[in-house]
């Protein structure tokens, strides 16, 4: 869930939980004292990410991109050690967020061991 709140003066504060924090400044003002341009921006911005825990899971046409995952580093083999990981402590939000990501479970490390 992403939360915001903005001034009178066109400043947005966007804060998306234990992901990221940032600040919108543009003065272009609607009649509702809103800032045009920043509000914009947060439209757009929540139509590439997808930030809701459940947001993706069903697959139907979800374009959107997880900006905790994908294009922040982290290449085939981390991602598959992570899952591992995530099974051997039984941490299921993450395999859930693996799940809607769409990675392999049956994945094997250098001895064989997958996921399941």
């Amino acid at each position: 869930a992403v939360v915001s709140t903005q001034s009178t003066g066109g400043l947005i504060l966007m804060v998306v939980p234990n992901v990221m924090g940032m600040c919108i400044f543009s003065p272009k003002l609607d009649n509702s004292n809103n800032s045009v341009r920043g509000l914009e921006f947060c439209k757009r911005f929540t139509e590439k990410f997808r930030f809701h825990i459940f947001e993706g899971n069903l697959k139907l046409g979800c374009e959107k991109v997880n900006p905790v995952r994908r294009g922040l580093g982290e290449t085939k083999e981390q991602q598959m050690m992570s899952l591992l990981f995530a099974a051997v402590k039984g941490n299921m939000s993450q395999l859930y967020r693996y799940h809607a990501d769409g990675v392999d479970f049956n994945w094997a490390d250098y001895a064989g061991r997958t996921a399941l």
